[in-house]
């Protein structure tokens, strides 16, 4: 079994003390978001864990905690974007973000980290020519210390779609998707980086699976077949797992995120007492007092 760590949130940042408390006991429980009255008991034996892929924007906690990850293989998908706070209000901390993934690749090895450029979008401010200057910068201070990278472009979904039209965000149309995946694989390729495209086909770049199977059997080498993941787009190559965060709970604010409903609404839900010994994540802790 493959755990996601997670799609919905970032539980590495902002839930470290629930996620290693859930290790020590052994099991999460996966509630369906669409049905919470719908919940799948997840065991996190050694035994039982194929693999965990991180989703974060903050290695500080699994790098202070690695010593509790020795006997799991794992690998981080780790989202580093050039925007300001105008789109991302934590930008201001991201030299520190950045120090940290260094240290985590030292200690973990590059071969574990995915640097997710995620997503590309375009305002009247952030044009093609800026994420072609931004990405070459980048590439200079993250080749060394990651194993991949992944692109995607801004979706539009229920949560984001008022603050996206707010702010005159825009996805690139297919032309432009192809130029900007074909300019950064360029570059990519130059620092010695793979690069491939996340739930798009673009001819010419490699489709992405963020949930890797080959990665997987990489890390641990064993032979993972591929089940492709029937409860993502159409586009996602990723190979199927189980996913043991709650939406609702991120407290980032990013202007394009698909998980929260605001900034506002998730921190009245992260401020909600939050037993670290139960076994729901965050937005569901309430249901456990009752």
């Amino acid at each position: 079994m493959i755990v996601s760590v997670s799609r919905r949130t970032d539980i590495p940042a902002f839930y470290p003390e629930w996620f290693f408390k859930r290790l020590e006991e052994g099991h999460a429980v996966s509630v369906n978001p669409f049905n919470k009255n719908q919940r799948k008991h997840i065991p996190l034996r050694e035994d039982d864990v194929t693999a965990f892929v991180f989703w974060t924007r903050d290695v500080t906690a699994l790098l202070e905690h690695a010593h509790l990850l020795r006997n799991y293989t794992y690998y981080v998908q780790f989202t580093f974007t050039p925007y300001g706070v105008d789109v991302e209000p934590d930008a201001q901390d991201k030299k520190r973000r950045l120090a940290k993934l260094k240290a985590f690749s030292e200690h973990a090895g590059k071969e574990r980290i995915v640097w997710r450029y995620d997503p590309v979008l375009l305002t009247d401010r952030y044009t093609e020519a800026w994420h072609m200057e931004r990405f070459r910068s980048l590439l200079s201070h993250l080749a060394p210390v990651v194993g991949e990278v992944v692109i995607s472009f801004v979706r539009t979904y229920r949560k984001n779609r008022r603050a996206l039209k707010k702010a005159g965000v825009h996805a690139p149309d297919r032309e432009g998707r192809r130029r900007i995946a074909h300019g950064f694989h360029d570059e990519a390729k130059r620092h010695g980086l793979t690069l491939s495209v996340c739930a798009d086909t673009i001819e010419g770049v490699p489709s992405s699976r963020c949930i890797d199977n080959r990665r997987i059997a990489a890390l641990t080498g064993k032979p993972l077949s591929y089940q492709k993941d029937s409860g993502q787009r159409p586009d996602c190559g990723c190979t199927n797992s189980v996913d043991i965060g709650a939406y609702d709970s991120c407290v980032r604010g990013c202007l394009y995120c698909y998980a929260t409903h605001g900034k506002a609404r998730a921190e009245k839900k992260r401020a909600r007492k939050h037993p670290q010994d139960a076994s729901l994540t965050i937005d569901h802790s309430a249901q456990i007092a009752e």
